[in-house]
């Protein structure tokens, strides 16, 4: 395109391109013919297209002003604020799609560790929906566009039925998830500016896993024919040889919730760890309210988001704002229920896990990795810091 391009012409990248490639080309075109490239992270599927999706653009300030009328038209609406903001320079309108993808995959993971565990505790399809649209009403701190997709989707009735086979389309639906990119990139993103993201990561390999299907077919065969059934979810056994209760749909509800604060806490970590390091001047308030609507993990839970970020901007981690503090520890208690329910059940809950691991590592001022650096001293002599003296030391441990 460049023989073709004038100075301070605008070029629009909106496909979900890795922000580095972004950040490289915008550079070069502004070196060689000063054109201004925009990143533009955009989000809301085939609906977005045709109703207005949220916007992500990354870009210098001549292109925000060019574009700002044309984006502000087109971008979805909420209660008449539209659903775009200038994200930053260069790169950070990609990142910031990136990570919202990453979020998206933990927020999906989510449900479908809840739909196993609910199907498990004896649950139909029609029960389920119910329980999801419960989640969905106006008012509930669960709604969200997934949510309300998942409740349509369990009781969408097979279009295709083979043999007058009829039922719900779901139960046909192969369980290998795909996936395209964004996910990976965002574990990768946060591994390289050292934020943990367990929730995006164990969402993602969640998908790698469900993808081996022949794989986990004859791992299915040989632990059958080694191993005991487990007991039915919702039914294991105590001490004493009794039946323990199903779980509650609200307690269920409350670790959905505990989850999905865990997952936005580590998301809006990345961004805020990338922005620092590469001055791309995002603001968090801003890139939380244009998620609000358009896009796929717009969800009620972004108001108290974008409220609390108002309050406090500066924070890296939402777990640091008192409101979200107080969210969490009310939550907790349900979270780890349901977690030791699936465990007990032998269903498989990564995502949901990892929330409480999260939650148990970032919330401890002393853990155990003590050890781990000693370790490393002993067989790298890689040096370790001492709580009661300044400075770097190695030890002779043998």
């Amino acid at each position: 395109m460049l023989p073709y391009l004038d100075e301070n012409d605008v070029v629009i990248d909106g496909g979900n391109e890795f922000f580095e490639n972004t950040e490289r080309r915008a550079k070069a075109l502004m070196e060689k013919k000063r054109i201004h490239l925009v990143g533009m992270g955009i989000s809301g599927g085939a609906s977005g297209a045709r109703r207005g999706p949220s916007l992500m653009p990354g870009c210098t300030p001549h292109a925000w002003q060019a574009l700002r009328p044309v984006l502000e038209s087109m971008s979805a609406k909420v209660e008449g604020r539209p659903m775009v903001t200038h994200v930053g320079l260069g790169g950070a309108g990609h990142f910031v799609k990136m990570v919202h993808n990453g979020i998206e995959y933990a927020e999906m993971q989510f449900l479908a560790e809840a739909y196993a565990l609910l199907r498990a505790q004896g649950m139909g399809n029609e029960e389920m929906g119910s329980v999801f649209r419960g989640w969905n009403e106006d008012g509930s701190d669960l709604q969200s566009y997934l949510m309300e997709i998942s409740s349509k989707i369990l009781t969408f009735p097979d279009d295709r039925p083979q043999g007058g086979d009829e039922g719900y389309l779901i139960d046909k639906v192969l369980d290998a998830a795909g996936s395209k990119g964004t996910g990976k990139w965002t574990v990768q993103c946060a591994a390289d500016l050292g934020i943990a993201a367990p929730c995006i990561s164990a969402a993602l390999e969640a998908r790698f896993v469900s993808s081996d299907v022949d794989l986990r077919r004859r791992m299915q065969d040989l632990f059958s024919s080694v191993c005991p059934a487990p007991p039915t979810a919702g039914q294991e056994m105590d001490g004493e040889g009794e039946a323990r209760p199903k779980l509650a749909v609200q307690t269920v509800a409350d670790a959905l919730l505990f989850a999905r604060i865990c997952a936005y806490a580590q998301g809006l970590h990345v961004i805020h760890s990338a922005n620092q390091e590469r001055g791309w001047g995002v603001d968090l308030t801003s890139v939380a309210s244009v998620w609000q609507g358009g896009c796929i993990i717009r969800a009620k839970l972004l108001e108290v988001i974008v409220s609390c970020l108002k309050e406090s901007p500066s924070e890296a981690n939402l777990l640091l704002i008192p409101e979200f503090a107080k969210r969490a520890s009310a939550l907790q208690h349900s979270a780890r229920e349901v977690v030791v329910h699936c465990v007990l059940g032998k269903i498989a809950a990564p995502a949901l896990c990892a929330a409480v691991t999260y939650y148990d590592g970032i919330g401890r001022a002393r853990g155990p990795a003590n050890l781990i650096q000693a370790q490393r001293d002993y067989f790298g002599a890689h040096t370790y810091a001492r709580l009661d003296a300044e400075g770097k030391f190695h030890t002779e441990w043998s």
